[in-house]
């Protein structure tokens, strides 16, 4: 919790959010998976996958003072024409942690698709914890779409395993969606989705949220643009002895 109420107290330019992603509960752990000791962000702001009312700064807020400190560490926020609307990054000490933020302008109601690019303390990208990127919107509302039956193929090379598995897509359109997946799902499986786009290939990774005893998974993110987006499920067993293995299965989504 302690960095929770660090992420809330610190980022003081944040403004009331409506999160469409929930966090994963207290009494839902995820299996531990082993991580590189720099992987000390705290928290962003505007939160992702979350819509408010303006965004007047962009921020990154790290667990050590010695982050983004390299010229070309930036922040970046674009709109759907590829426009980056967050100026110079600044660095902002905050006792034991370094705040990472930019402002931002001409934020007409929209999606936009955040990047952070700096520099941790010991010199590992940000990038190596997890995507950089993050999704949130302006002003805007999702609207409802048809449902997309979609099947998932299996890419890992495991042939005691199934081929394919069944996927329910609360609509192929801009905007949340939520994703329900037919597969016993444990708490430390993830979705990941990737979009092919002119500023490169970029996904975000959501938390798959399941019960013990559910013969399904959910999850819950933004398609920010229009285009083809790769969505892939990871699955990772609850085998202690096996902590690290796991099985993927993806196909492709045309949204509109």
């Amino acid at each position: 919790m302690r960095s929770k109420f660090l992420f809330i107290a610190t980022l003081t330019s944040c403004v009331f959010a409506t999160v469409l992603v929930p966090q994963v509960g207290a009494a839902e752990p995820l299996r531990v998976r082993p991580v590189p000791q720099h992987s000390s962000i705290i928290g962003k702001t505007p939160l992702p996958n979350s819509v408010v009312s303006k965004a007047p700064v962009v921020a990154v807020l790290v667990g050590e003072t010695g982050s983004g400190t390299e010229a070309d560490d930036a922040l970046f926020v674009y709109d759907k024409l590829g426009v980056n609307h967050a100026g110079k990054m600044r660095r902002v000490a905050v006792s034991d942690n370094t705040r990472l933020e930019a402002d931002l302008s001409n934020m007409t109601p929209g999606w936009y698709a955040a990047k952070q690019k700096f520099t941790f303390d010991d010199g590992h990208p940000s990038g190596d914890v997890g995507s950089p990127w993050w999704v949130f919107g302006v002003k805007v509302k999702t609207s409802a779409a048809p449902t997309k039956q979609l099947q998932l193929q299996r890419v890992t090379p495991i042939e005691t395993v199934q081929k394919k598995i069944v996927a329910s897509l609360s609509g192929a359109r801009i905007g949340a969606r939520t994703l329900t997946i037919n597969y016993k799902s444990s708490p430390s499986d993830i979705l990941t989705w990737s979009l092919q786009s002119p500023l490169g290939v970029f996904g975000t990774t959501n938390i798959v949220r399941a019960k013990k005893s559910a013969t399904f998974g959910t999850s819950q993110f933004v398609f920010p643009f229009a285009g083809t987006y790769k969505i892939s499920f990871t699955h990772y067993p609850n085998a202690l002895s096996d902590p690290m293995r796991s099985i993927t299965w993806s196909t492709l989504v045309s949204v509109k």
